[in-house]
């Protein structure tokens, strides 16, 4: 466990003196009015090996040109720097993303302080990040779990016990989760399941978190995803995308429009986001030519699943693609290929490694501090400078690009393909901080040693008086005093005999 200190905010750095941000719509506005269009960097000049030489992020007043030049330029910045023949190539990229990154409004600070989290701390958010978990008992790293649970539950002749009362509040590795409200809504599934599962009440403050994730799983297991994954409940990568589509839809169709986006995938994207927070896995069908083959199929004797409706369902598609027919029930685009659309992905504007700079744990995946991203080259963009340091196997971040901090959805480096949002004012947001903080003082309150005065002045007249009268001695000081008086004069009396 790590202690909660008063930490470093990364985003106090961009409201400082000491930050200075590029006003690019102003000088993209005074380019435009005076049309100067820089001529293009020639492409024999070599790689640049300082800031000042790198090449500027290039300003035109077609947005488009704009937007493609400079994804051009972090494209080639990034194959040098995870691909850079030579320690000079990658250190002149890595100072040409920085060079980027301050034109941009962007920020990177290279001297963020270490407040790690510990294995166990970054495992809980994740889940509660995607909401789902895998079978930890069967996990390669199964040595993560306790080998009191494990040694548990591996046992077939375990006896049944008697009903059980459990108090999580006595486990340290549940109250990890009792941070995030999506767990503190499932304690009586977890009581339930700890019950069924035969688990004595002495072994519950032992558990660490990764026991607890197993007792998940086993609860719901039931509710299995292709890739083995247990799904728990709706967590904060999906409910962020719904939530995002729905306060943002105009803007968000703009920037599909910009990227010419077929309008047949942008409405199949929509409403997934809208009914399924995802943006991936996206099957562009015309349904009526995939109904048409199954129908085919059902002629010829091959058998496919579920029943012929007025749309395919996900298995009847996984089906045509296995007998090699997708092309023929895809929607197709001019080059008679599937229609494809760039993958999406969440970002974390702190990252998790940086959840102990927050208020509590859970703070890291509240919508204001999540963004909606391209995944290449733009989110491979925001991680290039990270610098993780590592102390008693704990890492944390060092160095780090840093979004605003209102950024709901960055397409690229153009304003006009951003998306903002002010989550900390938004009625949400506030509810789940007032949440915390009603939920903390509830749970400091009750394990703080009970007041028995502050009750007694709540009491009766007559009942204090009875307390009060059976907690004094049953003989006063000087009555106490001439006892002994007594005793040891009986006690000499009877040495002088």
């Amino acid at each position: 466990m790590v202690s909660r200190n008063k930490h470093f905010n990364p985003y106090e750095y961009l409201n400082s003196e000491d930050y200075e941000t590029s006003n690019v719509e102003q000088i993209l506005d005074a380019l435009i009015a005076k049309h100067q269009t820089p001529a293009a960097p020639q492409t024999a000049t070599p790689t640049p090996s300082s800031a000042e030489d790198a090449p500027s992020p290039f300003v035109l007043s077609d947005t488009k040109s704009v937007e493609t030049h400079n994804r051009e330029l972090a494209i080639q910045a990034l194959e040098s720097i995870y691909r850079g023949h030579t320690i000079e190539d990658m250190n002149a990229a890595r100072q040409q993303i920085k060079h980027m990154v301050k034109f941009w409004g962007l920020s990177y600070i290279d001297n963020l302080e270490h407040y790690p989290l510990s294995r166990e701390e970054k495992h809980v958010i994740r889940m509660d990040f995607y909401g789902t978990i895998g079978e930890p008992s069967k996990d390669p790293n199964r040595h993560r779990l306790t080998y009191k649970y494990l040694k548990l539950i591996s046992d077939p002749k375990r006896p049944k016990l008697p009903p059980q009362d459990y108090d999580l509040a006595s486990s340290p590795g549940w109250q990890i989760y009792a941070q995030f409200p999506r767990f503190r809504k499932l304690e009586t599934d977890v009581l339930r399941q700890l019950q069924q599962m035969n688990i004595p009440s002495e072994l519950i403050s032992q558990m660490n978190t990764y026991d607890f994730s197993d007792v998940l799983f086993q609860r719901f297991k039931d509710n299995l995803s292709e890739n083995g994954n247990a799904h728990i409940f709706l967590g904060a990568r999906q409910s962020f995308i719904k939530d995002f589509i729905r306060k943002n839809e105009k803007p968000f169709r703009n920037y599909l429009a910009l990227i010419n986006l077929d309008p047949r995938y942008t409405e199949e994207l929509i409403r997934q986001m809208k009914q399924y927070g995802s943006t991936s896995n996206l099957y562009i069908i015309d349904h009526e030519r995939g109904i048409k083959l199954l129908h085919h199929y059902r002629q010829k004797g091959y058998p496919f699943p579920g029943n012929i409706n007025k749309r395919l369902s996900n298995e009847q598609i996984d089906y045509i693609r296995s007998r090699g027919d997708f092309n023929k029930a895809a929607f197709i685009d001019e080059d008679n290929k599937p229609i494809k659309a760039p993958d999406f992905s969440v970002h974390h504007k702190a990252a998790v490694n940086d959840a102990a700079t927050g208020p509590y744990l859970a703070a890291v995946n509240n919508f204001e501090n999540l963004c909606l991203t391209v995944d290449y080259p733009y989110h491979r963009f925001l991680h290039c400078l990270d610098i993780t340091q590592t102390v008693g196997r704990r890492e944390s971040y060092k160095a780090r690009i840093y979004l605003p901090k209102d950024m709901v959805f960055w397409g690229g480096f153009h304003p006009d393909y951003h998306i903002r949002y002010d989550y900390s004012q938004d009625p949400k947001t506030l509810k789940q901080h007032n949440n915390y903080k009603r939920w903390k003082a509830a749970r400091n309150k009750a394990m703080q040693p009970e007041d028995t005065s502050v009750k007694h002045e709540r009491l009766p007249r007559k009942t204090k008086k009875r307390l009060q009268k059976q907690q004094q001695p049953l003989i006063n000081k000087k009555k106490a005093k001439r006892l002994s008086q007594i005793i040891n004069a009986l006690y000499l009396h009877a040495q002088g005999r």
